[in-house]
């Protein structure tokens, strides 16, 4: 019986190992394969009265590029033998310009030309060009090569994450990510609402944030934040951690399954509530700040380098008055784990 069960599993294999050969031979074969990606299509298009810009790639990257030059540039790389069907089309209508692909573009299991890794949209934007954009990728991601100042951003990954290297200015800023992370590596400025959505996929904002509104939920994975400048914030992540080099205004933060970390700068323009369902809290505050203190933890203790005053003898509750006149309210809450509150 054994040894009929290891031949089936021999056999299974092997015809697996045959049928994955056959596909690397037929595209290699068909040029679909391997090899450089070649310039399969450019087209270009004025600014003049434009003010939007929108981009809904289904199964190429996109990045994006500045240029001096007066005109959007959009250029597609693939393989040589791309069918017609999966090249971009252009439409302009009235204040705005689409670039999108046939409905029929999209990837099927013996359509080879996905093991091409090179295949790209690059759009190069005017530096002159500051109004409204929407850029969609289904598969693939987003990425900001250069410096960019808009209006209104709205950036979407199905499957791919969305990087901006350089600054980066809006008046307002969305990113939704379905599976994917979020990289920032320079600075973010926003004039209203930076909004960050991502379903799978942690988000790291490396650089320096200015908003008036941040808004920040992933479901699966961390929150990896610098120093933010906001006046009013709301992060939160089902499952992973939470840490904030440096953050003003004020808020929510909440995770369910991770730790917080965090420390709050001035000023506190209105009250802070951090909580974890399971994780520990760790809290630095700017030695500064005047501010009262509401700390409870149900399995764990709360402890500060400020004087506390406890409401049991467990020490998982506590309340304390920092300074005169307090400008806000520290609430931290735990269901499992410790928190600690220190003045920097």
């Amino acid at each position: 019986m054994k040894k009929t069960a290891l031949y089936i599993g021999i056999f299974t294999w092997s015809l697996v190992a045959i049928f994955f050969v056959a596909i690397l031979v037929y595209g290699v074969s068909n040029g679909t394969i391997g090899g450089p990606a070649v310039l399969l299509e450019e087209k270009t298009v004025s600014t003049n009265g434009l003010e939007n810009v929108v981009v809904e790639s289904r199964s190429v990257k996109i990045e994006v590029l500045s240029t001096t030059d007066d005109q959007i540039k959009i250029s597609q790389y693939g393989m040589a033998k791309t069918k017609s069907r999966d090249i971009f089309h252009l439409e302009e209508d009235g204040d705005g310009v689409r670039v999108g692909f046939d409905d029929s573009n999209r990837r099927r299991f013996f359509s080879f030309d996905f093991w091409s890794l090179d295949e790209r949209l690059v759009i190069e934007l005017p530096e002159s060009y500051t109004n409204n954009i929407d850029f969609q990728s289904s598969s693939g991601g987003i990425r900001f090569k250069d410096d960019f100042t808009f209006q209104s951003v709205t950036l979407r990954s199905s499957s791919g994450g969305i990087r901006i290297e350089q600054s980066f200015s809006a008046a307002n800023l969305s990113i939704d990510v379905s599976s994917g992370g979020v990289h920032a590596d320079s600075s973010l400025t926003v004039d209203d609402l930076l909004l960050i959505d991502g379903s799978s996929g942690g988000v790291h904002l490396d650089g320096e944030v200015q908003a008036n509104r941040l808004q920040a939920k992933v479901n699966s994975g961390g929150l990896d934040f610098g120093v933010i400048t906001v006046n009013e914030f709301d992060l939160s992540s089902s499952s992973g951690s939470i840490r904030v080099e440096g953050i003003s205004g004020g808020g929510n933060m909440e995770t369910t399954s991770g730790s917080i970390k965090a420390s709050l700068l001035g000023p506190l323009s209105q009250d802070v509530n951090l909580e974890c369902s399971s994780g520990s809290i760790r809290l630095a505050v700017d030695s500064s700040l005047s501010f009262d203190f509401q700390g409870r933890t149900s399995s764990g203790s709360v402890k500060a380098d400020f004087p506390l005053t406890y409401q049991d003898d467990d020490k998982e509750e506590a309340t304390a008055t920092v300074g005169d006149d307090p400008q806000a309210t520290i609430n931290a809450k735990c269901s499992s784990g410790s928190i600690r509150v220190s003045q920097q």
